[in-house]
């Protein structure tokens, strides 16, 4: 089994964010991160890497959106993430969208579809 990439997780949900442009959600995701690393640190085992610890970590909080085993803490960052994003997305840009994606890349799977940066708009054709 290869191991969890948290970086690509992380990096997918940064851009999202960062082009969402909204406040709340820039926060609920810049709190996400912070308590994420105070998290590692406080879990890390002896003999553990830094790197080792955070990936853990990331892997708990990515268990956590999936509804999966988790402590009160990650299930308290994803409910408090998924109240302050906007729902005025398209349904293929919305958070839980992005976060099916991030977990994905991040478990070494194909995502099933990631939207284009700049989506072109739809163009009827008569017939």
């Amino acid at each position: 089994m290869s191991q969890f990439e948290h970086i690509a997780m992380k990096s997918h949900l940064d851009s999202w964010v960062t082009r969402v442009q909204d406040p709340d959600l820039s926060r609920a995701w810049d709190l996400v991160g912070l308590c994420i690393k105070a998290h590692a640190r406080c879990d890390r085992e002896d003999g553990q890497s830094a790197q080792q610890a955070a990936r853990e970590a990331w892997e708990d909080w990515a268990w956590a959106v999936e509804g999966g085993r988790a402590t009160p803490t990650m299930r308290g960052l994803v409910a408090e993430l998924r109240m302050m994003a906007p729902c005025d997305r398209s349904a293929n840009d919305t958070l839980e969208h992005r976060l099916r994606e991030a977990i994905a890349m991040a478990r070494g799977e194909q995502p099933v579809f990631i939207a284009s940066q700049n989506p072109q708009p739809l163009r009827l054709i008569k017939g």
